[in-house]
């Protein structure tokens, strides 16, 4: 398994988060301006697109938001996720990034606090589905 960074969504990158958020989640509105700016890695196993994770530094300088977490389903609990988050933290340790934040959907809370993330206060929703403000200080 491999990580590849890119710096525009790659196709592959688009299927997976179409499949993922649109088709098995029901999102309507997946794709943003954010697309444009964000840097994006993808996850791949013998020649085949896992897994994909976005970033960007559009706040505060040194704190960067991570995004679109997201696994096939098939390919799931195998530490894909992981993988992404570990690299993309390693990307933005790179670019001089000290803290991270992202969103994510409930279900998910306890996955990001085994990779160190805190949970804020507060509950946001993405058309219909509970998040949860977790934050990671890298530099720990």
């Amino acid at each position: 398994m491999e990580t590849r960074v890119y710096q525009e969504l790659p196709e592959e990158g688009r299927k997976i988060r179409t499949e993922v958020f649109m088709v098995e989640q029901g999102y309507q509105n997946e794709f943003d301006a954010l697309d444009r700016v964000c840097t994006h890695i993808l996850a791949w196993d013998q020649g085949k697109a896992l897994g994909y994770i976005r970033f960007d530094d559009q706040t505060e300088p040194g704190y960067y938001h991570i995004s679109r977490v997201c696994v096939l389903k098939e390919y799931r609990h195998r530490g894909i996720a992981h993988l992404l988050v570990s690299a993309a933290e390693g990307e933005i340790l790179m670019r001089g990034g000290k803290k991270v934040f992202l969103l994510a959907q409930e279900h998910a809370v306890t996955m990001y606090e085994e990779l160190g993330y805190r949970a804020m206060p507060g509950h946001y929703e993405d058309e219909g589905v509970p998040h949860v403000r977790m934050e990671k200080d890298l530099t720990e």
